[in-house]
């Protein structure tokens, strides 16, 4: 996928943004349990909560780093108390509010967040599969749990669609049938997709990409790099007319976090 990149820059096809979006980790709660979820990177933060301190840290981004985007994550941000608060706090700021989700509550409570000024919402299908679903739980769940979560997310993305920007997000691992399946539902229903390598699987998860591209005749037509971000994507075409993207996840690690002689204060 790398050389992809290389191609695409030497044909003039890359483009740089700056980083403006700030993601806002409510907390570590979630209904499911994935097992290449990360989590943010962080498995024992402490929850936000819609008051002083956010507002300030938010300003901080609006009017020092030029941000404009929050998106929301997690856990599961539907589950968090004050996700609604959240939302009208960010947008009141002047935040464009997008989200991360696992659809797994009904479709008014996604819903009561538009109306709080929630502007996309982007809920992560990784297979269609009920059985599948609960495969890649840990520890697994039952094939009836595996469907009646995958009915719901179908069922949400019927309802939102027209109301919101709505995006699939599909983590592909070691093999593509499910990708297959879920492209075939995105693209007929004309519904946003975005698909990312899992970085429990490595390399063989970029092959799996590879052979996904192949498989839907797809080619690469650009990509995006976000300067201080640890991922960037390329967007593909189909042979049918399809358009998807891939967000490739890429070492990126803040140098003064990362080196042995920093000594803070107690």
């Amino acid at each position: 996928m790398y050389d992809i990149v290389e191609r695409l820059h030497a044909e003039g096809k890359v483009t740089t943004e700056p980083l403006t979006s700030v993601r806002l980790k409510l907390h570590v709660r979630c209904q499911w349990r994935c097992s290449f979820c990360h989590m943010e990177g962080n498995h024992n933060s402490r929850p936000i909560h819609a008051d002083a301190e956010l507002a300030t840290a938010l300003e901080g981004f609006r009017d020092y780093l030029g941000f404009s985007e929050a998106h929301l994550t997690g856990g599961e941000p539907m589950i968090h108390p004050e996700v609604r608060a959240i939302t009208q706090l960010a947008t009141g700021l002047g935040f464009t509010v997008k989200m991360t989700t696992n659809g797994q509550v009904p479709a008014a409570r996604y819903l009561e967040l538009v109306g709080a000024g929630l502007k996309q919402v982007n809920v992560s299908v990784h297979t269609l599969d009920g059985a599948m679903l609960a495969a890649i739980m840990r520890p697994t769940r039952s094939a009836v749990w595996g469907d009646r979560a995958v009915t719901r997310q179908l069922s949400l993305l019927h309802e939102l669609q027209g109301k919101v920007v709505c995006r699939v997000n599909t983590v592909v691992g070691t093999t593509i049938e499910q990708a297959l399946s879920i492209a075939s539902f995105v693209f007929s229903h004309g519904i946003d997709w975005r698909i990312t390598n899992s970085l429990e699987d490595g390399e063989e998860s970029l092959h799996a990409i590879h052979r996904l591209c192949d498989e839907l005749g797809a080619e690469p037509v650009g990509a995006d790099f976000i300067n201080g971000s640890s991922s960037y994507s390329v967007t593909f075409q189909t042979s049918a007319g399809g358009r998807f993207r891939v967000k490739l996840i890429r070492p990126f690690r803040l140098s003064v976090m990362c080196t042995t002689d920093i000594h803070i204060s107690p």
